[in-house]
């Protein structure tokens, strides 16, 4: 989450709080408003890793073997890194 997106932070807390947000078993948190979001919600993880290979294997390590991981939020900064790296490291799925 950025520190410059507030409303965009309660917005995806309303979401998640909401019906919509019960998809998710694991909801995996990162950037400056994680903490608000994290007590906000019963299945949130806070990540502090900060280079892409840490946050995936934390995740991995977290989520359980049949999970799907699903990404959302900012595609700048850590999440354009985080794709970056899946793009050099994934195999594609052909969907």
């Amino acid at each position: 989450m950025r520190s410059d997106r507030a409303e965009r932070t309660l917005q995806w807390i309303q979401f998640l709080k909401s019906d919509g947000g019960k998809i998710f078993s694991q909801i995996f948190i990162g950037g400056h408003h994680a903490a608000i979001i994290k007590r906000k919600l019963k299945n949130g993880f806070i990540i502090k890793d900060h280079s892409p290979e840490k946050i995936m294997e934390t995740i991995s390590e977290i989520a359980d073997d049949q999970s799907v991981i699903f990404g959302f939020g900012n595609i700048a900064g850590m999440g354009k890194k985080i794709i970056d790296y899946l793009n050099r490291i994934g195999v594609e799925y052909g969907v």
